[in-house]
């Protein structure tokens, strides 16, 4: 006994949901305007003042950026790198990110 079209399963619907889904979730969680930075360049944007607002948690570090290009986003976060090897890796002038 043959299947009824309407009955079956469409396997590039489901494909096509989920992506659909994946795709709207990331554009609700960059709808922040929260842009990453390599935690180097924080090191260096902390050095000239250009850092606010900083919320240091246990792996990451956010805030805001003081006159901020448009291109930039204005608020920033990072992930945190030990103390003793940021150090060191500052020192080579080598950009480095956690």
């Amino acid at each position: 006994m043959p299947m009824k079209r309407e009955h079956q399963f469409n396997f590039w619907y489901a494909v096509l949901a989920v992506l659909a889904v994946l795709t709207i979730r990331d554009l609700l969680t960059n709808a922040d305007g929260c842009g990453r930075s390599p935690y180097s360049e924080f090191q260096q944007l902390t050095a000239q003042g250009r850092v606010s607002d900083l919320v240091v948690g246990k792996s990451r570090i956010t805030g805001v950026l003081r006159d901020a290009p448009d291109s930039r986003p204005q608020r920033f976060t990072t992930v945190r790198v030990e103390p003793a090897l940021a150090a060191s890796l500052a020192g080579s002038g080598v950009s480095f990110a956690g």
